[in-house]
């Protein structure tokens, strides 16, 4: 007897096919007011009904900064309406989330799961000598909340910084001799929040002060992998960019600042 796989492909191209998206991604809770809700919207933009189930946990970050969810804690704090639902084809349906829990008077932040139930994917006709396996899909979102007491501020700055050169891939060209990889060099820097509210480094412009007196500018566009960052309270985080050919030299470097804005120019 022969077993037909469903090639790999066809994973990714019935996946789309299938899913349904969540807006927003982010959301803030005041946990003193009685009336903090949010309102998601669910689309499903695709022929099939999809069934969804919302629900709540506490990420936990380590000390690299590697964060985990701890799924189902924190549910008391949340009403949630409904909790489970079925979107019908190329629809809509609103979620609306309360916040019913006790102010701690510091910030918690939360995750919002909003989980399809699974889906078997269609597969094709097999002889009478074949089999087949039945492969199971299911979208999962992982909102982003934050239960932040007003007047809680965030305090972003640059701790550190470095020059660093990490392995990438090197791009063949015709007629050499292939490479594996080539040291690629990048700026590397450590942003700290010393804030009691998480930090977005939102449109950031980094401000690179030379040794010989020189202030150099740099807007969010030319500092892209760190733009919409976020720095938890109370915390740091390291970040790595591809080093520019406008940088000065890493020697002639006195210091480097950020300054964020709440929106762009």
């Amino acid at each position: 007897m022969k077993t037909r796989l469903i090639p790999l492909v066809l994973l990714f191209v019935t996946y789309s096919a299938f899913g349904f998206s969540v807006n927003p991604m982010v959301a803030e809770f005041d946990p003193d007011s009685t009336r903090s809700q949010q309102v998601f919207v669910l689309t499903n933009p695709t022929e099939e009904p999809k069934p969804v189930e919302i629900t709540v946990g506490i990420p936990h970050l380590d000390e690299k900064n590697v964060e985990t969810l701890e799924r189902g804690a924190g549910e008391e704090n949340f009403l949630i309406v409904p909790q489970q639902l079925i979107v019908p084809p190329n629809s809509k349906r609103s979620v609306k989330v309360f916040w019913v829990g006790e102010s701690s008077g510091s910030e918690e932040t939360f995750r919002i799961i909003f989980k399809e139930l699974p889906v078997t994917l269609p597969s094709e006709d097999l002889g009478p000598d074949e089999s087949s396996f039945r492969m199971m899909v299911t979208m999962e979102y992982q909102t982003r909340i934050w239960v932040t007491p007003k007047g809680l501020k965030e305090n972003l700055s640059v701790t550190d910084f470095d020059y660093v050169e990490i392995p990438a891939p090197r791009k063949q060209v015709a007629g050499e001799e292939p490479s594996t990889e080539h040291m690629l060099p990048m700026l590397k820097l450590t942003v700290a929040n010393t804030g009691q509210r998480h930090g977005y480094i939102r449109y950031p412009e980094m401000l690179i002060k030379t040794k010989t007196g020189d202030t150099l500018k740099f807007d969010h566009k030319k500092i892209d992998p760190i733009s919409g960052q976020v720095v938890m309270k109370e915390s740091e985080r390291s970040f790595k960019m591809p080093w520019r050919d406008d940088f000065p030299n890493f020697d002639n470097i006195d210091s480097i600042t950020l300054k964020v804005k709440k929106k762009s120019r």
